[in-house]
């Protein structure tokens, strides 16, 4: 086996023992995998595939292929298990939790040791296999990456499909084969299936690329075909959706979650600068520094880089220009662009490596497995919510209801101590603390002083930013 093989062996094992550390962990970092969780267990419960439900409701804010994946695994455990995964009686921990947490979580590390594989493979096919396995430490060793691939996400998923488009758009630009085109289709259907109009960036990228970079277009024939590809998997499900639940489809999956959040920022979430997301990576990825060297001296001197690295460099600049400019901006968004910025990174650091020699190479590696190993540490913690929620059910009863002030966000699901919570506004908050005796509410910070007008005697019992709960003996 030889070197560089078994180096590719042995970042995969790390990869995948590290991104499995807390796969059945109880903890919530992010209270949408709850809501992923309920879509899944929902679809195999009611039988309906088609349409993903919360609360007995439809729920339009996500594309459904992640939670199609994610359904399976719910009857395949039901099947090997002990215990009856759909009564509730064996299902939930005596700490009212779903018993197996790993399953909402399953795909997100398996698709997170993809998009490594493929960065690998991008980098690879850009400058040989020594980068290509730099380009896969880098990543592997960025933060963000690692942090958020720990629980449930759509963005470590949609970021996946996307890196496989752009592998495989790269080989076309290289062979000049139709199928390779193809599976770049393919893997734009479920980037779009997974993450909606930012599954998208695949394509608007190519379109760039070919306008202005390549003189060597793509066929028509070519281009016909991959527009039929992605059309026939991703218009039957919206078309669906739209049919059946037109109101929820425009004010919810088009309103809501796409154009809301380009045009305003969403209840509970704070305002961030345009700038936010070139912050994040000049303070928290320190291979951003290399990657922007990379890109000075392709700029200047291009004869020495390959020319399909312009494909890199816009897919770096495309996404973090169009997420940029969107009001709602989340750190976990720039998942998508952290592949980018690894591949271009991998450039400067094959080059230190080499100049240095083998010191180089030990101080390359303990320089990119500091960060990865801090994260695999110590970055696992509660999101801020989830703290307010174990800190209140203890001194409420099991029926009894818990109120949230205008906000949505509070995790209180199917399969997460499932409770009555309910969502009252300003007009409602009198009567409901008049009523229900203990009155337990979380209030956002931004809400408190309005509410303690209305309600005087409200006492806080614990604080959880953006926010805290507060009772009313």
């Amino acid at each position: 086996m030889a070197r560089s093989t078994r180096f590719l062996f042995f970042l995969l094992v790390l990869a995948g023992l590290t991104l499995s550390i807390h796969i059945n962990s109880q903890r919530v970092m992010f209270t949408d995998e709850l809501l992923f969780e309920e879509v899944s267990y929902r679809m195999v419960q009611t039988g309906n595939f088609l349409t993903p439900i919360i609360d007995d409701k439809p729920w339009l804010e996500k594309p459904p292929l992640y939670f199609w994946m994610t359904a399976p695994l719910f009857r395949a455990a039901d099947w090997i298990s002990s215990k009856n995964l759909f009564d509730w009686s064996q299902n939930l921990t005596p700490d009212r939790t779903f018993i197996y947490p790993w399953i909402r979580r399953f795909w997100t590390k398996f698709l997170a040791v993809i998009v490594l594989i493929y960065v690998y493979r991008i980098s690879k096919e850009l400058a040989g296999v020594r980068q290509g396995l730099i380009a896969f430490g880098l990543l592997l060793a960025t933060p963000l990456f690692v942090f958020t691939s720990f629980s449930a996400s759509l963005d470590v998923a949609g970021s996946a499909f996307i890196t496989i488009a752009f592998f495989y758009y790269l080989r076309y630009l290289r062979q000049g084969r139709g199928y390779y085109l193809f599976w770049g289709s393919v893997a734009i259907d479920a980037s779009v299936m997974t993450r909606s109009f930012l599954g998208l960036t695949p394509l608007a990228v190519i379109v760039l690329h070919q306008l202005f970079f390549v003189r060597r277009r793509i066929p028509v024939k070519h281009i016909l075909a991959s527009v039929v590809t992605i059309a026939a998997f991703v218009l039957p499900w919206h078309w669906y959706a739209y049919v059946q639940y037109r109101q929820d489809f425009l004010n919810t999956y088009l309103g809501f979650n796409s154009i809301g959040h380009v045009v305003e920022v969403p209840e509970g979430y704070t305002q961030t600068s345009a700038w936010y997301y070139l912050a994040l990576l000049l303070t928290q990825n320190p291979w951003f520094y290399f990657a922007i060297i990379t890109v000075f001296g392709w700029a200047t001197a291009r004869r020495n880089y390959p020319p399909e690295l312009s494909l890199i460099f816009l897919w770096f600049l495309v996404p973090i220009l169009v997420l940029s400019a969107a009001a709602t901006r989340h750190q976990w968004y720039m998942i998508q662009i952290l592949p980018s910025v690894s591949v271009l990174a991998s450039f400067i650091v094959d080059r230190l490596s080499r100049y240095l020699g083998m010191v180089g190479e030990i101080f390359a590696l303990a320089f990119v497995f500091a960060p990865f190993l801090a994260v695999a540490a110590f970055g696992y913690r509660r999101a801020p919510v989830v703290e307010a929620v174990y800190a209140v059910l203890p001194y409420i009863s099991e029926n009894q209801p818990l109120f949230t002030l205008n906000q949505s966000y509070l995790p209180q699901t199917l399969l997460f101590r499932p409770r009555p919570v309910q969502i009252i506004n300003f007009d409602q908050l009198a009567g409901a603390a008049e009523t229900s005796s203990p009155f337990y509410v979380f209030i956002a910070d931004k809400d408190l002083e309005m509410a303690r007008r209305i309600v005087v005697h409200l006492e806080r019992l614990g604080s959880f930013s953006p926010g805290g709960v507060f009772y009313v003996p």
